[in-house]
This record gives C-alpha cells, sequence and structure tokens, in this order.
C-alpha cells in the first residue's frame, strides 16, 4: 500500500510529459513542486497514517537528493537556490506533520546529505562563481533549520539532534541567539535537550564566550534537577541506579564547558549516590556523551545509525 501510495504521488508529470523518478536527483524546480505536491495530496488523504507516509518519503529520497551546486551562470544560481528553498520549506512541511524522533532523525539525515555534496562542490577553487554563492547557500540551509526550532511544535526532546547538526553553521559566523537555547533548557529538564544544547555552545575546550549567558543557566537548570530528581521508583540510596541520573550528574562531571566548581558539584552528587554501588565507581570513568567529536565524526555516526536499522530491519522501522 504504501509502495502503491508513493508510486501514485510521483505519478505523470506534464512537464516534457515524463514521469520524474527519484534516480532523477537533480530536477526542476516545477518537478519538485509537482511531486511534494502530491505527496502532501496522499498524505492528507491518509491522516492516520500520517508518520508512517512522511518516515516513508523521508527515508525514501535522504539519499537521492543530489543538490552540490553545479551552475555556471548568475542565472543558474537564481534558479538553483530557488529550487534549494522550495525543497527545504517543503520538507519542513511536511516534518510539521509528524514531529516524531525517528521523523527527524531522517531529517537530519537529508540535511547532512545535502551540506555533504555542498561541501563537495565548495572544495574545488576552480568553481569560482558557486563559491561566490557559498554563504547564501548555506544561509538557506541554516535559515530553514533554525525555523524549525523557533516553531511552537517544535519538541526540543523529540528534535533534539537539530543542535548538533546547526553548530556546523558556527564555522560561518551563523548562530543561534542565546534566547533560543535558553528557552528549550528551561522547559525541557532532560539529558538529551541538556547534552544537545551543551554540545552546541562547546567549542575547542571552552564554551564560547558569547555563549557563558548559557553556561550559567545551563548548569542552574541541571544542577536544580539533580537536587530535585524525582527517581522512579528507586529507593534514594540507589538513586545512581536511575538511568537519567547516573548520565547526567556523570557526563556533566566532565563537561569540559563547565568550570572545576561546576564540575565537582555532579561529582560530589554522583559519589554520594554510588557509595553504596561499587558498580557505578566502575562504569563512571569516562563521559558517555563524547564532547569533543567533530562535525565530521557525528555525521559519520547519524549515518551508521541509518544503517544499523535497515540492517536489523525493524518490523516498525517506518512508524
Amino acid at each position: 500500500m504504501l509502495q502503491k501510495n508513493f508510486d501514485l504521488a510521483q505519478g505523470k508529470l506534464n512537464i516534457d510529459n515524463k514521469k520524474f523518478e527519484l534516480s532523477d536527483t537533480r530536477g526542476t524546480y516545477e518537478q519538485w513542486q509537482i511531486l511534494f505536491s502530491r505527496i502532501k495530496d496522499v498524505i492528507y488523504n491518509n491522516k492516520e497514517n500520517a508518520t508512517t507516509l512522511v518516515n516513508y518519503f523521508f527515508s525514501s529520497i535522504m539519499h537521492r537528493i543530489n543538490l552540490s551546486p553545479n551552475f555556471t551562470t548568475k542565472g543558474g544560481a537564481y534558479k538553483y537556490i530557488n529550487t534549494l528553498d522550495l525543497i527545504l520549506d517543503q520538507i519542513l512541511i511536511l516534518l510539521k506533520l509528524s514531529p516524531t524522533r525517528k521523523t527527524y532523525s531522517y531529517y537530519v539525515i537529508i540535511q547532512l546529505t545535502l551540506l555533504r555534496d555542498m561541501k563537495k562542490s565548495f572544495s574545488d577553487k576552480s568553481l569560482d562563481l558557486i563559491n561566490d554563492y557559498k554563504m547564501n547557500i548555506y544561509g538557506s540551509v541554516f535559515s530553514s533549520i533554525r525555523s524549525v526550532l523557533s516553531f511552537d511544535w517544535f519538541d526540543p526532546v523529540q528534535g533534539y539532534e537539530l543542535y548538533p547538526l546547526i553548530k556546523f553553521f558556527k564555522n560561518f559566523d551563523m548562530y543561534l541567539t542565546p534566547f533560543e537555547l535558553i528557552t528549550p533548557i528551561k522547559q525541557n529538564n532532560q539529558y538529551v535537550v541538556y547534552t544537545a544544547i551543551a554540545y552546541y555552545i562547546y567549542d575547542k575546550k571552552r564554551v564560547s564566550p558569547n555563549f557563558k549567558t548559557v553556561e550559567k543557566k545551563l548548569y542552574q537548570e541541571i544542577k536544580e534537577n539533580i537536587e530535585n530528581f524525582k527517581d522512579k521508583g528507586t529507593s534514594k540510596n540507589k538513586i545512581a541506579k536511575d538511568a537519567e541520573f547516573f548520565y547526567m550528574v556523570n557526563d556533566f562531571s566532565k563537561y569540559p564547558g563547565f568550570s572545576g566548581q561546576e564540575k565537582l558539584f555532579f561529582r560530589t552528587k554522583l559519589e554520594q549516590a554510588s557509595s553504596e554501588i561499587p558498580l557505578i565507581q566502575e562504569i563512571s570513568k569516562e563521559s558517555y556523551y563524547e564532547w569533543d567529536t567533530d562535525f565530521n565524526e557525528y555525521s559519520r555516526k547519524v549515518f551508521m545509525k541509518i544503517i544499523i536499522g535497515k540492517v536489523n530491519k525493524l518490523n516498525n522501522y517506518y512508524e
């Protein structure tokens, strides 16, 4: 049924009287416009299966989109950026129909694929015209991801992977504001949100100077969360067995963006909570969150998650 709906969405195009195949990795503006229009029609007519359909579509195109810049004229650059903006906008609309953790993972893969192809073109110094539009092109992708983070329907707990993703653009002086980072910290007291934002503000063994206020708020919120931690049925003298508590105190006791005094608070809490559990001392020697992971390594791990998922062939892979 899914394949039938997907094939129907592609359908016959009036343009050039030929069918648009996903293997036609570039496509014209009009072809992408029609494809997304038909995909949305299928989803709107099958709202009860929206998540399944969006995930299926995202998983089908994420390795087939090829938007590496290849224009040779200013007119070509204009068409390229227009098509890129269309695709980014339409993907965002589909994401809104299924803002689940799995869908966000597919969304991240799509964005990483775009960035990978763009980087290859920009690395060719002989392509002067393409490199002239480098900031405009990266700016389009940055603005699209940033807009997702700003929507009321965005849940940082589900979409926490977007913060490590958007960190890439700091290389080009494109930043989130402290307000955009402090708000999710205050509203979501969970490990995945804390670590994602802590990773975003951390640069080369220190927190970026313009994010010092974020670092202070991050520490305050995590500290308060730990001091008032509500365990899930675990007795107080064995609270270190609670996974959320353990990962939080362990990993932030080793977060290089915190001062020695701040890290000491978490180390002390971990020692107190694990005094009667020798095993905890053995498994808390290192941080499980890899704070020093660079963008290339981060990208590789994201791609590996998808590969492993496909190998496992989980029954609910698209759900």
